[in-house]
């Protein structure tokens, strides 16, 4: 599931709008509960541990405060990032089957005792490269 934050939905309708308006569906159906089964069996194969929640879309380019964090929480989020929600509302919004997986490489601002550092989260995501690379595959070879 994704949850769009603050001030996002007129640059979201923007971004859609750039789609004609024969290709754009005034419903958008996202996540596809088709290419969510796809990924859950994926990571089943892959033998990794996959967790799904509520996707908390932040425009960025900065990370969020613990105030933004605390807030993203009790509406519901799960995960924080800057990605991944404009460009699969944009892809439902066309009449693609659209769904998400995310690499989490930190803990939010306010959550952990430790600053947060972008070479933390660089150090993670470099960890985990081999994995979350042989989902993506088998997810593309599933499609």
């Amino acid at each position: 599931d994704s949850f769009n934050g603050i001030e996002i939905k007129k640059e979201l309708t923007e971004l859609i709008g750039i789609s004609s308006e024969k290709m754009r569906n005034e419903f958008i159906n996202f996540p596809s509960s088709e290419m969510n089964e796809i990924i859950r069996k994926s990571a089943i194969e892959e033998k990794i541990d996959l967790k799904e929640g509520v996707y908390w879309y932040s425009k960025g380019p900065s990370y969020e405060t613990p105030a933004e964090i605390e807030m993203m929480y009790r509406f519901g989020g799960d995960a924080v990032g800057m990605s991944t929600v404009p460009e699969a509302v944009f892809a439902a919004s066309v009449g693609m089957k659209a769904a998400s997986i995310s690499c989490i490489t930190n803990y939010a601002a306010g959550i952990s005792e430790q600053k947060l550092t972008h070479k933390e989260v660089t150090e993670t995501a470099n960890r985990v490269e081999d994995k979350f690379s042989r989902l993506v595959r088998r997810i593309t070879l599933a499609i």
